[in-house]
């Protein structure tokens, strides 16, 4: 009976030792670390915003002289004609990549609006002066530095693009009648002129991804200048007259008037991006 004890808690101790050294080896458990946000990759989106500006044209009466064939190089003389204030709405899209390094996010950014701002002004006393930019365009390069956990606040720059339609003039009509004759006359002065401008962009944002999805939201305002620049505006004079109710004898007239224009416009903007390389708002990047 010793013998069969001392057996018994031989093989008991054996037994547990041999557990005790499974249990040594096996591998602890490994949990992978969690994926690091980063902005990085492409997206596109669109936006919609409101935009204010102003365009200052003045008449050149110097240039408008010489280039209708009289030499007064001499006269410089430069008539302020309208400070014409816009205001409006826009949409449209935008499309870009980013890199990030650290807290910096580098990017580059194209952005197209179709825009309806306007707005009118009275000028030279009975003239209407009137302007209307029609669609926006910008590339830019950004650079930003991330906020929390999934911000990002950024500056922008780079070149901008206008459509804007310019015209000035007004139409009058006046009848004079006594006991026997009627005379109706009217007249018309109108300079229009649509020309896509080249200009410089500045702006500022902020923007934020949408948690678990591949979507993020910004804000963002932009301010662009287009400087100072002298173009042709044909203006054309028109005018007829009937006597009696007789037949219409009408006329008309047209000469280039040299003007200078200045143009910036302001806009804030509310959007929202797809990020391809985002899988449920984390990004495979480790």
């Amino acid at each position: 009976m010793k013998k069969f004890l001392t057996a018994a808690a031989f093989v008991a101790l054996s037994s547990a030792t041999a557990f005790a050294a499974d249990l040594a080896v096996k591998a602890p458990m490994y949990a992978p670390p969690p994926p690091v946000f980063s902005w990085t990759g492409f997206y596109v989106g669109g936006h919609v915003g409101a935009g204010w500006g102003t365009t200052e044209s003045n008449i050149d009466v110097g240039r408008t002289l010489i280039e209708n064939g009289l030499n007064t190089a001499a006269l410089s003389l430069v008539v302020p004609l309208a400070q014409t204030q816009m205001n409006g709405f826009l949409g449209g899209i935008q499309a870009g990549y980013n890199w990030q390094s650290g807290l910096w996010v580098f990017g580059i950014e194209g952005d197209f609006s179709g825009a309806d701002i306007k707005g009118t002004s009275p000028c030279l006393l009975i003239l209407n002066c009137s302007s209307k930019v029609d669609w926006t365009a910008d590339i830019t390069g950004r650079l930003g530095v991330t906020v929390g956990a999934g911000g990002l606040v950024y500056v922008k720059g780079g070149a901008a693009w206008i459509n804007r339609k310019f015209s000035a003039g007004n139409s009058i009509a006046v009848s004079f009648v006594d006991e026997r004759d009627t005379l109706t006359a009217f007249g018309a002065l109108n300079g229009p002129r649509t020309d896509t401008r080249l200009g410089a962009l500045l702006g500022a944002g902020i923007e934020y991804n949408v948690p678990t999805t591949n979507w993020s939201v910004k804000l963002e305002y932009d301010y662009m200048d287009f400087g100072s620049h002298n173009e042709d505006v044909p203006f054309t004079a028109s005018g007829g007259y009937t006597f009696n109710g007789g037949p219409l004898h009408t006329g008309s007239l047209t000469v280039p008037i040299n003007m200078n224009f200045r143009d910036a416009v302001h806009t804030v903007k509310v959007g929202a991006n797809y990020h391809f390389n985002w899988d449920g708002g984390v990004v495979a990047r480790y």
